[in-house]
């Protein structure tokens, strides 16, 4: 196991660990750790980059002659990206607005094309995100009852995770709260879809079932979205 931290030389606020056919990204921008410019481009972007391009090596490696079967090489590929793991709190708590209304660009040109690249990366991705138009794109995509939609929208309605487990927009719940109990949670999952990597097409797929949500990200728009 091994892990980097980002930005290089200068005073870290992610770092980035791998482990056999996984990559874990943990935040840890300051006690709230929010999502800001300087996170993103500087931190997160290129931790992304990172894992791509070795997983990228790892499928050349596994469709090379020379028939290597590790697991580090076979293809199989999962992310979790996670909040500061020794505070047991939250993902993040969100954006640093007061920042984002003085900056123009930052939903068009550094927060949504964020967003649309981890809804379509290559490999499996586990994550959370803040309310803008962008994660509303996002919840369009990921729940369909309606009813549940609204809860989760407008009615900022606090689910149980057994509730967010049966509305669909969770795909496991840890059996304890804690973020270590959280993050070995995550590890089981992104094992058993790591497989799901292999073919290389993920990506492709991931673009054609949300596209209308990628779509929308795309869009120039107003901070939130109307739901």
């Amino acid at each position: 196991m091994s892990s980097s931290q980002f930005p290089i030389n200068k005073s870290p606020i992610l770092t980035l660990t791998r482990e056999p056919c996984l990559w874990i990204i943990e935040m840890h921008n300051g006690e709230d750790n929010r999502l800001t410019r300087y996170l993103i481009d500087n931190a997160l972007k290129p931790a992304l980059d990172i894992v791509e391009r070795e997983w990228k090596a790892s499928q050349l490696t596994c469709h090379s002659s020379s028939g290597a079967t590790n697991a580090s090489s076979d293809g199989r590929g999962a992310l979790i990206i996670t909040g500061k793991r020794s505070q047991n709190k939250f993902f993040s708590n969100g954006l640093d607005f007061a920042s984002v209304v003085k900056d123009p660009g930052f939903f068009p040109d550094v927060y949504n094309p964020l967003i649309s690249r981890l809804m379509s990366f290559s490999i499996p991705v586990h994550f959370g995100a803040p309310w803008p138009l962008s994660l509303a794109a996002v919840a369009r995509a990921k729940v369909s009852d309606a009813r549940t939609l609204r809860r989760l929208s407008l009615e900022g309605h606090r689910f149980t995770p057994q509730e967010a487990l049966a509305g669909g927009f969770v795909d496991v719940v840890a059996e304890a709260s804690s973020s270590e109990a959280v993050l070995t949670a995550a590890r089981t999952l992104a094992a058993e879809k790591a497989v799901n990597a292999r073919t290389g097409a993920m990506g492709s797929i991931k673009e054609t079932i949300y596209r209308s949500a990628l779509e929308d990200i795309a869009k120039k728009s107003p901070i939130h979205a109307r739901l």
